[in-house]
């Protein structure tokens, strides 16, 4: 026997999830390491970008938007872009490679997790990467 959500679970399971990611920081990880379904934010924490340019913790994500009805799958809230830049803060800058992002809640709880698929370099005035994402509850 199969277990799905049905329309009306996939929306309420998003409604949730919207309130209490609401204030969440989202991080960039730095490509010298792969994460794994059972890594930790402790171990997020260590490979956290710090580029110059780069807001040490995060950047808020404020809102999300929705729940609507992903086009893909189920019921879906958006996290609007961030867009993170390269700003080099001195003769000496500190550079990164870029491996992906980490979401965390405000009460510090790992959420969610992307590598990119490939590394995105953060080493000269130009470079930066937009992220967005969303996150997907339900079936169709």
């Amino acid at each position: 026997m199969a277990i799905f959500y049905p329309p009306s679970g996939g929306q309420r399971i998003a409604a949730l999830v919207k309130t209490e990611v609401a204030l969440s920081k989202l991080h960039l990880f730095k490509a010298d390491f792969t994460p794994s379904p059972l890594v930790t934010l402790a171990e997020m924490d260590l490979h956290e970008a710090d580029y110059d340019g780069y807001t040490a913790g995060g950047e808020t994500v404020t809102a999300f938007a929705g729940p609507i009805i992903d086009p893909l799958n189920g019921y879906a809230i958006y996290s609007g872009t961030k867009l993170f830049s390269f700003v080099a803060a001195g003769p000496d800058p500190i550079t990164n490679t870029i491996g992906g992002w980490y979401l965390e809640t405000a009460g510090g709880v790992l959420l969610a997790v992307e590598s990119f698929p490939g590394s995105v370099p953060m080493q000269q005035a130009g470079q930066g990467v937009p992220v967005g994402f969303r996150l997907v509850f339900g079936n169709r």
